[in-house]
């Protein structure tokens, strides 16, 4: 359950991502050390697997990794969320009546697709710190999120 959990979590982050934005070249973590805009998207899932992703067996050069790799992309969102926050008055989009959120489309949808490409560039960074074995079983524990999600009745892409 605690895997579902932060499983949920990840995926959660990588579902709001939107368009990625390549940072200055002095801010970009080094391409010799597997860090760049294809690991930001996915932070939620990079920070499951910093905290707490045993059953992926991890060595201590790949949590390392992929602690620099949430890093990375919190740093790319978090701008993006702030954004989201103030369009909103903070409160969750679930919260805001349908007519509402249709006129703030326009200024929530570039943010949105943003996230959504930071979350993608996250997995694929992800995707090249794991072996074939790790991603097989991220990729269940990531199916077994939806799957209960969907019995949940909650909205499917996360």
């Amino acid at each position: 359950m605690r895997i579902v959990s932060l499983a949920a979590m990840l995926l959660v982050g990588a579902a709001v991502a939107a368009p990625a934005q390549t940072p200055p070249a002095s801010t970009a973590p080094a391409a010799a050390e597997g860090i760049g805009p294809a690991e930001d998207a996915g932070s939620n899932v990079t920070g499951f697997l910093t905290s707490g992703a045993d059953s992926l067996h991890l060595t201590p050069v790949q949590r390392a990794r992929l602690r620099r790799i949430h890093s990375y992309f919190e740093g790319l969102n978090t701008p993006l969320r702030d954004s989201i926050r103030t369009i909103t008055g903070g409160r969750p989009l679930r919260d805001i009546p349908p007519i509402q959120r249709r006129r703030m489309g326009p200024a929530l949808h570039p943010l949105m697709m943003a996230m959504r490409a930071n979350s993608q560039a996250a997995l694929d960074s992800v995707d090249a710190v794991l072996t074939p074995e790790q991603q097989q079983r991220l990729q269940a524990i990531r199916a077994e999120y939806r799957a209960h999600r969907a019995q949940a009745g909650a909205p499917e892409g996360r």
